[in-house]
């Protein structure tokens, strides 16, 4: 009988073993997948941060830009980490945020950022010219009045972002 049940309990440990072997080996934990998607955000949003100052520097300054180039590496990047990540948890939000960053950079990039040139630098802005300073108010109205527009179509992307990125921080500092 001590043997049948050593025998058994031996059986119940391999069989408990094995399935926790495959268990492992069978896909990515939440922790592994967080890993990457942070290290992925934290390292996208730095750059965006600073490739957003000197976009914005140079559009009021009357340079040429296209902010699709300078959220491009951060999208590219998202999208690398999709595809490294194959844990369904960590992988539905973050397939949600890349989606919705995606959105909001092709919506930026329809934005014609040439109108805020000028705006910034009144220093060479004669104030007793009636016509100067009603063409820059006219400039300036229009593009407050296109920058709401954007604000407007870019508000509900931004709510899924915001719903994405908190779904993926429950998820990751749930441990």
């Amino acid at each position: 009988m001590t043997f049948s049940i050593r025998r058994t309990t031996l059986a119940v440990a391999a069989v408990g073993l094995s399935l926790g072997l495959v268990s492992c080996a069978g896909g990515q934990s939440v922790a592994e997948a967080c890993k990457i998607a942070e290290v992925t955000l934290t390292d996208a949003s730095a750059d965006l941060a600073t490739e957003s100052q000197s976009f914005m520097t140079d559009a009021v300054a009357g340079k040429d830009v296209d902010i699709k180039a300078a959220f491009d590496p951060m999208l590219a990047s998202l999208k690398d980490a999709q595809s490294k990540i194959t844990n369904a948890e960590v992988k539905a939000p973050l397939d949600d945020f890349v989606t919705e960053f995606g959105a909001v950079t092709d919506l930026f990039g329809e934005f014609d950022f040439s109108i805020l040139a000028g705006l910034g630098d009144t220093s060479n802005l004669d104030m007793t010219d009636a016509a100067a300073v009603q063409e820059l108010q006219d400039k300036a109205a229009k593009a407050q009045e296109q920058s709401l527009a954007l604000s407007e179509k870019v508000n509900d992307h931004s709510t899924k972002l915001q719903t994405a990125a908190d779904q993926l921080a429950k998820l990751c500092n749930a441990g």
